[in-house]
């Protein structure tokens, strides 16, 4: 229970973010990473979409977006991710 309501908490997080391109499955990964690999605040755009932070957060959160959303939808997630930080690189 207490980990479904973080990880609905971390998905609002990111979404306040303007990931919005970024499928629902994939974004509590993003924001874990986001917060684990950076020194950055998932709402923080110009922050979590430097390229040395981008790519770290990329690297982490493979694997949990692969068993989140599946290996399929990875480049659907990249993209979005990429058009989220599109502006704030």
């Amino acid at each position: 229970m207490k980990a479904a309501i973080l990880a609905l908490a971390l998905a609002a997080a990111v979404q306040a973010g303007n990931f919005n391109d970024v499928p629902q499955c994939a974004q509590p990964c993003l924001a874990d990473s986001i917060r684990k690999v950076t020194k950055c605040q998932p709402t923080d755009l110009n922050c979590a979409c430097k390229p040395d932070n981008f790519a770290k957060v990329r690297g982490d959160a493979a694997s949990c977006v692969i068993g989140k959303c599946g290996q399929g939808r990875l480049r659907e997630v990249l993209d979005g991710a990429n058009r989220a930080c599109q502006g704030h690189k």
